[in-house]
């Protein structure tokens, strides 16, 4: 059997922290193939990450997001500001 496990703020090894969902894949590699799907951007460093070789007993899948620099963009002001009046 095949388990994904599908998380976008994961904390991976040699990042800052750590991440349940890290841990559960770690758990059910025990037991059959496990893929953790997560984004490629990392929220606490606000930046790309680099796919680097793990030496966990599961594989860890990339997916990119354009990521952003502040936690709120212009995007969220207007539409604030929209749904006040």
């Amino acid at each position: 059997m095949n388990i994904a496990i599908i998380a976008p703020y994961v904390t991976l090894p040699g990042e800052n922290g750590s991440n349940r969902f890290y841990l559960l894949c770690e758990c059910f590699s025990k037991l059959d193939n496990v893929i953790l799907l997560t984004s490629s951007f990392s929220h606490y460093y606000k930046k790309q990450r680099k796919a680097k070789r793990s030496n966990a007993r599961f594989s860890v899948n990339l997916i990119f997001e354009p990521g952003y620099k502040n936690n709120v963009s212009i995007s969220f002001k207007v539409e604030f500001n929209f749904y006040e009046y």
